[in-house]
């Protein structure tokens, strides 16, 4: 979808020729398109973007020079305002952003809802102001490139002018940590969600304008009442999502939530209150176990009558002839390069412009069973015996193990908590090179991880752990090439749907006995197939995953007989590939943290030019070049 990236010197010295150029040459190495520099003084802008008004652009009212990428959900309240004013009907969504900033500053944020991240430049008040919508939709970094050169940017690789990488950020993700502000670049950061980076009087400082902490806590309703606003929520957040214009399709995985946005685009699109149908949906399947989702996504064609590709036969690793990309940022789909890169020709190929994402459903409608924690903080023992009583024999589960991880861990010090670690907590690997792990207090944050974000607000840790997954959405959403030609949009992290899931009692919106999400179950009611509303399982790709260790053991072996962690001194490789053998064939389970640790090596490996695969020998001079530093390339 394009990219935007700005120069801004804090001392108010001038951007030179020289500052641009060396932006100029890192975008045109990685064989992006290139535009001309707006801005003036210490401040200039360069954004590349498609015809689609989301796309990264830059905008000029009168003194202010705009740049980024913005999306308003609530547009139309917002441009009524500017219409009057400026008497115009066809200011982007940029513009519209623009013009409220150049008259209400930075408080105007707090009424703009959406997906965005910008940076904006005043002649007369000589102020920078740069920002990230309130969930982090929108990616925005920032770096120094010397110590009065800010650079804030789309993309963090084209910030990472030395592409070397951080220490710091690979003890977190390896001890199982967000790892909040930093990239695996050296020096380059996020610009937290929600938060407000200024620049003035050679100051720079952040400021939030938003934050789950701020949102109240509600207090129970009738459920008709709460069913009712959600259901009108989730509406207007697909509406939103849709564009006047361009062609749209949706992933369908058969689960609750990708359902529930195909089914309620299509109901709004029958019901004449938008006119962009989507056009094609989109489902990965493997092909090693029975596809239990099969019925799921049948039901939801046959409701819809929507055409449906399949993306089916994809494992990690697989080798599809051609070199793997390189991607943004590590995740754990670095290794599924060839089914995301057919993913991508076929989406191309169909002219998709907006590609809906179920991403965010778990995270914001999940819940939590630490409300029990809370009635016992607040005295309500009993009730929370008897409630755990119910809730075990419903699911036919321990007793002691409910109350155990629910009610009274919660409360305990971080030290004791830290005793209980389940299957579900994270262990440091025992791979982890020991003088790294202790330079880098690796046991101090995995301490802090099993904590669960619970600080200790005796009687709030339902709310801190909501409150905690809501500022993780910004890691759960889809870091995008520059090259890639179709957006992502998220219907489940349209802001006051998030806040009315925070607002809602504990066990009303996502924690029941058996039944997950139950607020979107009600509230679909009419609207998706019952067999998919009521449905209780869900799929997992964890065999495919165990599979695929076996399957593509030359390649990762070969991989790790080099690694790039162990010569970096993060790691020990012998440990790494004993882990790895014995889950190969079974003898230990496939632990997230050996899976994190393959992924990670493998994105290394592939930004260094050296993944073992097939495809290696056919790998050009040119695509070795381009792990070049800038200062090797001028």
């Amino acid at each position: 979808m394009g990219y935007f990236v700005c120069l801004v010197r804090p001392s108010g010295a001038p951007v030179t020729e020289r500052d641009r150029d060396r932006v100029t040459a890192l975008a045109r190495k990685k064989e992006l398109r290139t535009r001309r520099w707006a801005g003036d003084g210490c401040f200039a802008a360069m954004a590349v973007g498609t015809p689609l008004g989301s796309s990264p652009s830059v905008a000029t009212l009168g003194p202010l020079t705009i740049v980024g990428t913005v999306r308003l959900d609530n547009r139309e309240e917002l441009a009524s305002g500017q219409h009057r004013r400026h008497g115009a009907h066809d200011l982007s969504d940029l513009e519209i952003l623009g013009a409220m900033l150049r008259e209400r500053g930075s408080k105007a944020l707090a009424s703009i809802i959406g997906d965005f991240s910008f940076a904006y430049w005043d002649s007369q008040t000589r102020t920078v102001l740069a920002a990230r919508d309130s969930l982090g939709v929108q990616p925005l970094f920032r770096a120094f490139i010397d110590p009065d050169l800010l650079m804030l940017g789309s993309h963090a690789s084209l910030l990472a002018l030395n592409e070397t990488y951080s220490h710091e950020y690979i003890a977190h993700l390896l001890a199982g940590v967000r790892v909040s502000e930093l990239t695996i670049f050296e020096g380059v950061q996020h610009v937290p969600a929600g938060a407000i980076l200024r620049i003035d009087n050679r100051q720079v400082r952040f400021d939030r304008y938003w934050s789950p902490e701020d949102i109240p806590v509600g207090n129970s309703r009738f459920r008709a009442e709460q069913c009712d606003e959600f259901r009108e929520l989730f509406m207007n957040a697909v509406r939103a999502r849709l564009p006047l214009h361009g062609c749209v399709w949706s992933e369908l995985s058969g689960g609750l939530d990708t359902s529930a946005i195909v089914m309620t685009s299509e109901h709004l699109y029958r019901s004449g209150a938008v006119q962009t149908r989507i056009a094609g949906t989109l489902r990965y399947s493997g092909s090693l176990d029975a596809d239990d989702e099969t019925q799921f996504v049948n039901a939801i064609l046959a409701a819809s009558g929507l055409p449906n590709e399949q993306l089916k036969g994809y494992w990690p690793w697989q080798d599809d002839d051609i070199p793997p990309p390189e991607t943004e940022l590590p995740t754990m789909m670095t290794t599924m390069w060839a089914r995301d890169r057919r993913r991508d020709e076929l989406l191309k190929e169909a002219g998709v412009d907006v590609l809906l994402s179920g991403v965010g459903g778990d995270f914001v409608l999940g819940g939590n069973g630490f409300y029990f924690a809370d009635w016992v903080a607040r005295g309500q023992v009993l009730t929370a015996c008897r409630e755990l009583v119910r809730l075990s024999a419903l699911g036919r589960e321990s007793f002691w193990k409910n109350a155990l991880s629910n009610a009274i861990v919660p409360l305990l010090p971080t030290m004791l908590r830290t005793r209980f670690a389940t299957e579900d907590d994270w262990v440091i690997p025992s791979w982890v090179n020991a003088e790294f792990r202790r330079r880098h207090r690796m046991d101090r944050l995995a301490r802090s991880q099993r904590g669960h974000g619970l600080k200790g607000r005796v009687g709030s840790k339902y709310r801190e752990a909501f409150e905690t997954r809501v500022k993780s959405l910004a890691f759960a959403t889809y870091a995008a090439s520059p090259s890639v030609d179709y957006e992502r949009r998220y219907p489940f992290l349209y802001r006051p749907l998030v806040e009315f899931a925070l607002r809602l009692p504990p066990n009303d919106g996502g924690h029941r006995p058996l039944v997950r999400k139950w607020i979107l179950r009600e509230a679909m009611r009419g609207v998706l197939p019952e067999a998919v509303r009521t449905r209780v399982s869900k799929g997992s790709a964890g065999s495919r995953m165990v599979w695929a260790l076996g399957h593509e053991r030359n390649a990762i072996e070969s991989m790790l007989q080099e690694s790039v962690l162990a010569q970096m001194g993060c790691i020990d490789a012998a440990p790494l590939r004993e882990a790895y053998a014995e889950a190969r064939v079974g003898r230990i389970p496939m632990s997230i943290g050996l899976f994190t640790t393959l992924a990670l090596e493998t994105w290394l490996r592939i930004r260094s030019g050296r993944w073992p695969g097939r495809s290696a020998a056919r790998r050009s001079t040119s695509s070795n070049s381009s792990t070049l530093t800038l200062q090797e390339a001028l």
